[in-house]
């Protein structure tokens, strides 16, 4: 009997995937019983996907994210949701189910709207919401999404967070067709004379585990402000990782793409920009 070891990748979540990985196994009775312990042990080569949907199977968006695993879908009904959403280390989409203009993400001004962690191994969407009200402080940084790792935030439209629209924080994030207005709730308030609100600010820091550097792409957004200082930079990079910025509109921003490397000694380029 020759027996030929394997292990299941996470890409092969079929029972027709996981016997093509299974045919060096020549012996039929064993490889019947290497199917019995697949299914038993719940190996993820087996798991079907699953989608949630909010509020229909779980009453909140966060408690949907909490009982899904890896490869499962968050479905979210049209509607206004105050919450303030803890996303680590699993590998879900979570969407709206009609697009942004009918599903609200409302942070209630308590704290940034989707906290985003997603290491080595993991990778979250975040999908077609309008994302508002997120704040931190009462001197803002972070306010609508705060991006770590391994994720990809499209299709939303984030407004009136009282702090940057979206914070890339270390990763590979692609931040795709959004609509990022940069401007907080109140321009009177007296953080706009100290702070200027990036529509996408980005602060890289290498992952735990992270061997090579990997690139956070910005394309195909539309990001706006009202002209006041409060709106600062429509893209801020502080590129210590390659960054590709293409094909964004930006206006109404006190300036359009602001960039530092002050991380980096060496004489490396890590911003590229294309017909931004």
């Amino acid at each position: 009997m020759n027996l030929v070891t394997v292990a299941p990748t996470w890409a092969c979540r079929s029972l027709c995937c996981a016997y093509a990985t299974l045919v060096g196994v020549r012996s039929p009775l064993l490889l019947a019983m290497t199917f019995a312990i697949l299914l038993l042990t719940g190996t993820p080569a087996l798991l079907a996907q699953s989608t949630i949907h909010v509020p229909a199977d779980q009453p909140t968006i966060q408690a949907a994210i909490d009982a899904a695993q890896n490869g499962d879908t968050v479905l979210v009904a049209p509607g206004t949701y105050h919450e303030n959403l803890q996303v680590q280390n699993k590998s879900i989409t979570v969407r709206s189910d009609k697009g942004a203009a009918q599903t609200i993400l409302d942070g209630g001004k308590k704290n940034v709207v989707a906290n985003i962690y997603a290491g080595i191994g993991f990778n979250i969407t975040l999908d077609g919401f309008t994302i508002q009200n997120g704040a931190t402080s009462l001197s803002p940084s972070n306010g609508g999404v705060v991006a770590y790792g391994f994720a990809t935030i499209q299709n939303n439209v984030i407004r009136e967070n009282w702090g940057y629209g979206i914070t890339v924080q270390g990763g590979s994030v692609n931040i795709l067709n959004n609509h990022v207005v940069t401007t907080a709730p109140s321009a009177s308030q007296g953080y706009c004379y100290v702070y200027a609100l990036n529509g996408i600010n980005m602060t890289s820091s290498t992952l735990p585990g992270q061997v090579a550097p990997v690139q956070t792409r910005i394309s195909g957004n539309l990001i706006e402000g009202d002209g006041t200082f409060c709106s600062g930079q429509g893209i801020g990079v502080n590129a210590a990782s390659p960054v590709l910025i293409e094909n964004n509109t930006i206006r109404g921003t006190t300036k359009g793409i602001g960039v530092s490397d002050l991380q980096r000694t060496d004489d490396d380029v890590h911003v590229i920009v294309v017909r931004t």
